[in-house]
């Protein structure tokens, strides 16, 4: 719609320009002559290059003298066609630039960009030089090129939006924004309204980007139920996400999705060690330890637990581990024996059973002596091979993130770095890992041929 408007005040304007420049043929011809040479001169003091003009006037005049009339009125439609054209080109040059100057600070593509610009400083410097119809042809070229290519992104980005659509319905979440962004996409394309378009585009990466962080809280949800973990915080936390998504409050988005992520570590770890405490506590109790406090901090973890207040859970059970690990402290092996009596019992026992220790000894021996540079050969083959899968595997990721932000422009410049930066680390970790271990393969393969 702007474009629009846009378009309709420039025809307006053109219009009474022209109007303004038009040559009345109906007048005597000394007139015309006169009227010409004004509004060439008017052309020359804003700059413009007036020498097609001078010499179709000039040839206007000549065709007088010979008293040619017909050719003298060919050259005045040719003066007044000149001068409309030269106004109509300057507009048009303008625009362009102005249009190129917008798209730039929406991030248009830098490459796609310096093209552009580069066409119309052709189309410039041909319109400079009188050569107007040549720099017409650079003008046509530019809009066919800037659409072409602007199309291309936009069908592409209606695409991603049809997957991204695609995916909340299978993860039941019902988001009002992905169709409210859809039909602006395509209403930018049936209007040819490109600077919607692109503004659009620029709010479409924090746009996909907060919706895989409403996937990731989401995804926390569903595991949190799959393990039993009271998912209340989460499904909370992926309403309030989607009410900040339709508002277009992207970081906030982003906020809760890192929360959501931090808390369901904190819940998995207390899930996982609630019976490996509630263990240690039986143990101690069998000890005839006084595990009462102990045992009502436990239990109040475990309320909190129930009740999603995570954060209150683990610093109670925290409070439970240090308390065990003070009673542990006061006695070796839980309390049950003193160091004097291991040490008088494994006497005892090294005494009583020798022999068998002796041959257990000898086994040992054996079994390295003979079969440790095999073992070792499989394991450090088996290693190289799941490091060469890794690194292959980190090498396509990277490709496809690449693609994803220098082709697809999905992901924000910001995503991109983090995610680059995390692969590349993982990716030099394995690539200094590879030759280490080939290394020493080669080795114990050497040693086991001399054996042999």
């Amino acid at each position: 719609m702007k474009y629009k408007l846009l378009f309709i005040i420039m025809i307006v304007i053109l219009a009474e320009l022209c109007s303004a420049v038009s040559i009345d043929k109906t007048q005597p011809t000394e007139k015309i002559i006169k009227r010409m040479n004004e509004l060439m001169n008017d052309l020359s003091n804003q700059g413009y290059n007036i020498n097609r003009i001078n010499d179709a006037i000039l040839e206007a005049e000549t065709a007088l003298d010979k008293k040619n009339s017909t050719l003298f009125y060919e050259k005045v439609d040719e003066v007044q066609n000149l001068i409309n054209l030269v106004y109509q080109l300057n507009a048009r040059l303008k625009e362009i630039r102005s249009e190129l100057d917008y798209y730039e600070k929406l991030n248009f593509s830098t490459n796609e960009l310096n093209s552009l610009y580069s066409l119309l400083k052709q189309a410039e410097f041909e319109f400079d030089l009188g050569n107007y119809e040549q720099a017409e042809l650079y003008l046509e070229d530019i809009s066919g090129k800037f659409k072409k290519n602007s199309e291309h992104i936009l069908n592409s980005l209606i695409n991603e939006l049809t997957e991204i659509g695609t995916l909340a319905e299978l993860n039941d979440l019902k988001i009002n924004k992905i169709i409210e962004f859809r039909d602006k996409l395509n209403s930018a394309k049936e209007d040819f309204d490109f600077s919607q378009f692109y503004a659009l585009k620029n709010e479409f990466m924090l746009f996909t980007e907060s919706f895989y962080y409403i996937i990731n809280i989401n995804n926390h949800s569903l595991e949190a139920k799959k393990l039993e973990i009271p998912d209340k915080r989460f499904q909370d936390m992926l309403f309030e996400s989607v009410f900040y998504f339709e508002q277009s409050q992207y970081s906030k988005v982003k906020d809760i999705s890192e929360n959501s992520g931090e808390i369901f570590e904190t819940a998995l770890k207390l899930k996982q060690d609630f019976p490996l405490i509630e263990n240690e506590i039986i143990d101690l109790k069998s000890q005839k330890e006084d595990m009462s406090e102990i045992e009502y901090k436990y239990s109040q973890s475990k309320d909190e637990f129930e009740k999603a207040n995570f954060e209150k859970s683990d610093e109670l059970l925290d409070s439970v581990k240090n308390s065990i690990d003070e009673i542990k402290a006061k006695s070796l092996l839980f309390g049950a024996i003193n160091r004097e009596k291991l040490s008088f019992n494994i006497k005892e026992f090294i005494k009583k059973n020798w022999i068998a220790i002796g041959l257990l000894m000898v086994f040992i021996y054996i079994f390295f002596r003979f079969f440790y540079t095999r073992v070792m050969v499989i394991i450090l083959k088996n290693k190289l091979n799941e490091l060469t899968i890794k690194k292959s595997n980190l090498i396509e990721l990277i490709k496809k993130l690449q693609e994803r932000y220098y082709v697809k422009k999905t992901i924000s410049k910001n995503s991109y770095e983090i995610s680059l930066d995390a692969y590349q680390k993982k990716l030099i970790r394995i690539t200094r890992e590879i030759p280490l271990i080939k290394n020493r393969l080669s080795k114990l393969i050497r040693d086991k041929k001399k054996k042999n």
